[in-house]
């Protein structure tokens, strides 16, 4: 048995009677669960109750929630942590590379069990409270000093519940206004796949140079304000080539610049 709710062509939700739910991105934010006065949103149980393909699972006559499951999951099962999350220069553009992210972690009298912190989507944070008792009223005060990325910094915290509901923050935006790169990177790759010796003969060299050369030089105008490449394959990978590719301008690192030496061959074997 389930209620299926259909909100437009593309946002819909499956909800059984014991709580398990299936729902897209856009409907986990119209439904909420209600204790009393207490409104949860639906996502608040996501890790809890969250079953994909749910409605296929029902159709198919397949158990759903285990034998164990007696229908009262949600019995005295407090409200989600409420979760404040705050910086100094929030919905501001700055230059320096760090900031300070602080979070409020508010017991509604479910506990605090998990904190998590993201950047961009990214998880950069995780504090667990396994010795922590419920009490309604309870706060914990986090810091966190984030490395910014240029442009849009987006943070996110979610804290969890001693019963594992979530309770999510507020995004807050901080804009990093890296400055331009300003040095050369010189990068130094050979690959060797034919030798005198046809024993030794390698397959891939010449393309994982070519390959990891390439990854490396997309750094121009993100780390680098320019990148030079040089490339010596087969036969003309010498000791001599070498030597003169660093002597010649292709390696001559100025004050600031950087140089990448890429050696890739049957030498490089141990």
């Amino acid at each position: 048995m389930m209620t299926l709710f259909a909100f437009d062509s593309t946002d819909w939700a499956v909800v059984t009677p014991k709580g398990y739910f299936d729902a897209s991105l856009g409907a986990m934010s119209l439904l909420y669960y209600v204790d009393g006065l207490d409104i949860i949103p639906l996502e608040a149980y996501f890790e809890k109750s969250y079953i994909p393909t749910l409605f296929k699972s029902i159709e198919e006559g397949r158990e759903v929630g285990g034998a164990s499951d007696k229908g009262d999951r949600f019995t005295n099962i407090m409200v989600p942590p409420t979760v404040k999350l705050s910086s100094p220069n929030a919905s501001t553009v700055i230059t320096e590379p760090e900031e300070q992210v602080e979070i409020e972690i508010f017991d509604e009298g479910g506990g605090i069990d998990e904190l998590r912190l993201y950047q961009n989507g990214k998880l950069i944070d995780v504090k667990y409270y396994t010795d922590s008792k419920p009490k309604a009223g309870n706060k914990i005060e986090v810091s966190f000093t984030a490395q910014l990325v240029s442009g849009n910094n987006i943070f996110k915290a979610n804290a969890f519940s001693k019963g594992r509901l979530e309770g999510k923050s507020s995004p807050i935006l901080v804009k990093f206004n890296a400055p331009k790169p300003a040095s050369t990177l010189y990068i130094l790759a050979t690959g060797v796949d034919q030798y005198e010796n046809s024993k030794y003969n390698l397959k891939y060299a010449k393309a994982d140079a070519v390959s990891l050369s390439g990854e490396v030089a997309g750094l121009k105008n993100k780390i680098f304000k320019d990148v030079v490449v040089k490339t010596l394959f087969d036969a003309d990978a010498t000791i001599k080539n070498v030597r003169l590719a660093f002597r010649g301008n292709c390696c001559q690192s100025k004050t600031g610049g950087y140089i990448f030496v890429l050696f890739l061959g049957a030498w490089c074997h141990g």
